[in-house]
């Protein structure tokens, strides 16, 4: 990993002394006191998303490296605040600000890619595309370029299922309310439907995790979180899987201090939820972002055939 702190220090000495670098400055030294790498990949994927919505390269840069401290540098409260406010500095809510604008996203502009390793698949029965709420980089003109990437691939790719996973909100009411636990993204999107080259089919988490004994799906969901609560809790014949343990409490933990969650145990029971249901995956799982740590320990453990493959922008 770069040196961070000496990119933002050699950022905040490059320019006038104006309130967001001098800000930028008591950050750096604030990052500097605090090298526990807890290698979390929560805030740092919320602010890389964050970065990609700036044409001012400047500060989609400083964003990207807050992204990198905040994932290498831990925890710690100084940090968290000192990030919170250099971004509110930089990135105003108001997008008529002249030197921060969103990026006005349209078929020509906002082009996709998959990861590097996609280009190693020759073929894929289905993949699978998670909707999470509240994440920009699958609305509307972002869903649009996905579509335009699926069908490049369409030689690839016999079918798309895309699951809408609001449902998992639920552990999070502190933060989503009850509408947006029960999503409306389908009937927003759903006029992008028409573009796809290749079968789709749309289901709602709540049809893996809440559903009957006659339900396959449900089934088998049961059965995996048996699986990961066995790694998680032990028993009285095996042990928890300590690494598995030690990564969803840190996950867990950052997720009550960030807010997201209103405590670590509702974190807790929101990872947990989202391993078993990964495990009932088949084909390939594709997001928008890095899948979190517990996620790929438990695939890499207990489903080793899933294929977990990002998507982002592509630079222009």
């Amino acid at each position: 990993m770069f040196d961070v702190v000496a990119q933002l220090e050699k950022k905040a000495q490059g320019g006038q002394k104006d309130n967001k670098l001098k800000m930028l400055e008591t950050a750096s030294n604030v990052f500097a006191l605090d090298k526990g790498a807890f290698n979390l990949t929560v805030n740092k994927n919320l602010l890389d998303d964050r970065a990609e919505l700036h044409d001012n390269n400047e500060t989609a840069n400083i964003i990207k490296s807050c992204a990198e401290i905040v994932d290498a540098f831990g925890r710690d409260d100084k940090i968290l605040a000192s990030v919170n406010d250099l971004l509110q500095a930089l990135t105003p809510t108001n997008d008529t600000h002249p030197t921060v604008k969103r990026k006005a996203l349209n078929e020509k502009t906002a082009v996709m890619r998959f990861a590097k390793e996609f280009s190693s698949i020759s073929h894929l029965q289905q993949l699978i595309y998670v909707v999470s709420a509240g994440n920009l980089s699958q609305t509307k003109q972002y869903f649009d370029a996905f579509i335009n990437l699926v069908n490049k691939y369409e030689h690839k790719i016999d079918k798309l299922i895309i699951i809408d996973s609001a449902y998992l909100n639920r552990y999070y009411s502190n933060r989503y309310s009850n509408k947006e636990q029960k999503s409306e993204w389908y009937s927003i999107h759903e006029a992008y439907f028409s573009k796809l080259k290749v079968e789709y089919e749309f289901c709602k988490w709540d049809s893996i995790v809440g559903g009957n004994e006659t339900n396959e799906m449900f089934l088998s969901y049961q059965d995996m979180k048996r699986k990961v609560l066995l790694d998680y809790e032990g028993s009285q014949e095996k042990a928890p899987d300590a690494k598995f343990v030690d990564i969803v409490e840190r996950l867990a933990h950052a997720a009550y201090v960030e807010n997201i969650a209103p405590t670590p145990e509702a974190s807790r029971k929101y990872l947990i939820e989202e391993c078993a249901a990964a495990l009932t995956f088949s084909g390939a799982v594709t997001y928008p972002r890095d899948f979190n740590p517990a996620i790929r320990y438990m695939v890499e453990k207990h489903n080793k055939g899933l294929i977990l493959l990002t998507h982002k922008l592509k630079s222009k």
